[in-house]
């Protein structure tokens, strides 16, 4: 089963256990490849706002710089649809992690937004969105909002990518 559609399949029952409690719900989707573990804040029938998203391999391949180079670069290239362009910000070769980011952050007043992959080893991925405050020089993560249809498309894309 893809792992988009693990997803949506679980959402009936994910929006029966998110409360309004400001501590998100923690949730983690298995399929046989993998696992899935998210911090969710809020889903209705349309959406789902997200604090953190990581996603493992079951079966790990272990540390290949070339294939994390790889899924960089996919990710750059497929991953078009959320509200900034990503791109490659720094390469990790001694420990075999790459960090993809926001290209062009979104800049509101004193803060700035941008989305967050880590990429780590080739068997694992991470997906944040960080606001900074430049005025206190301070970060926070902070709830990413995605339709049911882009969350869909963002898990199956991910999924591919890892593989």
């Amino acid at each position: 089963m893809e792992l988009g559609r693990a997803f949506l399949k679980n959402i009936q029952t994910l929006s029966t256990k998110v409360t309004s409690s400001p501590e998100p719900l923690y949730e983690t989707i298995k399929t046989d490849t993998f696992e899935l573990n998210l911090a969710i804040t809020d889903v209705d029938s349309l959406s789902s706002q997200i604090e953190t998203l990581n996603l493992t391999k079951v079966e790990k391949e272990g540390p290949d710089l070339t294939r994390i180079k790889s899924q960089a670069t996919q990710l750059e290239h497929r991953i078009t649809y959320l509200l900034e362009d990503l791109a490659l910000i720094e390469l990790d070769s001694y420990d075999c992690k790459a960090q993809v980011k926001s290209k062009i952050p979104r800049f509101e007043g004193d803060s700035i937004t941008y989305y967050e992959f880590l990429l780590d080893k080739g068997d694992a991925l991470s997906l944040v969105r960080t606001r900074f405050d430049k005025e206190q020089g301070t970060k926070t993560r902070i709830p990413m909002t995605f339709t049911l249809e882009v969350m869909e498309r963002l898990l199956n894309d991910i999924s591919t990518i890892l593989s």
